[in-house]
């Protein structure tokens, strides 16, 4: 009779306890929309927890927050020609001469398209996330095998990309397709970095923080802190996920609590880190000191600047038989681009956001220089209202980047445009 009684006493405690932590899971549901009017974001903390518990330079790569060029100084290195590559110290072969590409995967072949991808972060992003969608759309539509090789990389802006394409074909490469997603670098990184630190604002981004030699004590000791809360922001989504616990509302919620918090301590160390300037700023990390009378003629430069790189990109490709195709990157900050559900504004709109205005001012500039170079016969497609009809959550950040079903609508759009315009107009370099 004792054993009976305890193992009822047992199985009453466990159903209590399974009760109590269903209700918990239910309630955390309930108490979440009450408070914040809209459901709790599950979906969206579990892969931010994925991505964050890959490690601190990933979650830099989601956020791309201003001081990520901060974190170049430890994965990238300055380069002569393009301003930063990866850091690929201990590799000696010169035919590896961008990104670590082999110059013999480079070379036309015949019955394959060589397809080269340029752009930033939300292009390489496109390739990480549907690059082989892409890939399999244009092979599909012209029945040519498809070699997909991407040279984009977080912060490239304008004439990064065209330096890029100069250099590899000095090379030795040869492309069939040149596909340049561009546009938000060239204006949010030249005015929120360059200009409010004094760079002239056509340079790579952040350009003194690369080159302006050993930076100030006080930048040193908040970049060690950055690089510290960088990893404990990690390592605390890196417990929930090796725990299996992102399946918990329960869990979420405690992990989401101790993230926000470090989430604002790691955004306060980039606004000091911004803040901090170096009393000595010698020309090679500034270049020339220009000062514009208005907003208004910054903009000017920054697009046309823009605009001549990318006719630049389409008589290069021209001229070594390859086609170009530029498409302008959509972003959540133009006016009337996306509707947006209050669980996507939660985590991807900011209205005091430092890159919103410089999106608002230049975006329509840019889509007018866009159209005058489809004139002038560039491939140009704006691809600023791909998302104008689409309610579901594709944003994944305030910055400018999307989720895979972003990337996904993103490769299907392009490779239409890639494939029909190579269907009525042969290549002239490549082998048939």
């Amino acid at each position: 009779m004792a054993t009976l009684s305890t193992r009822r006493k047992l199985t009453f405690s466990l159903i209590l306890l399974v009760s109590t932590w269903v209700i918990l899971e239910l309630s955390v549901l309930a108490v979440f929309r009450l408070a914040y009017g809209f459901p709790f974001p599950r979906a969206n903390s579990q892969a931010l927890i994925e991505t964050l518990a890959k490690g601190p330079a990933d979650a830099a790569a989601v956020l791309d927050e201003p001081t990520a060029a901060v974190k170049m100084f430890q994965n990238a290195a300055v380069h002569p020609f393009l301003g930063i590559v990866p850091n690929l110290s201990g590799h000696k072969d010169v035919s590896k001469p961008l990104l670590g590409r082999e110059l013999k995967d480079l070379t036309r072949k015949e019955g394959r398209l060589l397809v080269g991808l340029f752009g930033g972060s939300l292009a390489w992003w496109l390739h990480q996330d549907a690059g082989a969608l892409l890939a399999e759309e244009i092979e599909s539509a012209t029945g040519r095998e498809v070699s997909l090789v991407s040279f984009a990389w977080g912060g490239y802006k304008q004439p990064q990309q065209l330096q890029g394409l100069t250099y590899l074909l000095s090379m030795g490469a040869e492309f069939d397709v040149i596909i340049n997603l561009d546009g938000f670098n060239e204006l949010a990184l030249s005015i929120s970095e360059n200009l409010k630190q004094g760079v002239f604002p056509n340079y790579p981004r952040s350009w003194n923080l690369m080159v302006g030699g050993i930076p100030a004590p006080d930048l040193i000791r908040r970049i060690a802190r950055l690089n510290q809360l960088e990893e404990d922001r990690s390592d605390w989504a890196r417990r929930f996920a090796d725990l299996g616990l992102t399946q918990s509302n329960v869990a979420l919620t405690v992990w989401r609590f101790r993230d926000v918090q470090l989430d604002d301590a790691i955004n306060q160390l980039h606004l000091e880190i911004r803040e901090t300037r170096d009393e000595v700023r010698p020309y090679q990390s500034t270049g020339p000191q220009v000062e514009y009378p208005d907003q208004a003629k910054v903009y000017e430069d920054l697009v046309a600047w823009w605009q001549q790189s990318s006719l630049q990109m389409h008589h290069l490709s021209r001229a070594n038989g390859a086609h170009y195709f530029h498409f302008l990157q959509p972003n959540q900050y133009v006016e009337g681009s996306k509707p947006m559900s209050d669980a996507e504004r939660a985590i991807a709109y900011d209205p005091d956001h430092l890159y919103r205005a410089a999106v608002v001012a230049g975006y329509p500039m840019l889509s007018k220089a866009g159209g005058e170079l489809g004139k002038r016969g560039v491939s140009f497609s704006d691809l600023t209202l791909i998302f104008q009809n689409q309610t579901d959550v594709l944003y994944k950040d305030t910055c400018c980047h999307v989720n895979k079903e972003g990337s996904r609508l993103l490769a299907i759009a392009i490779a239409d445009q890639v494939a029909e315009t190579i269907s009525h107009t042969p290549l002239t370099g490549s082998s048939n």
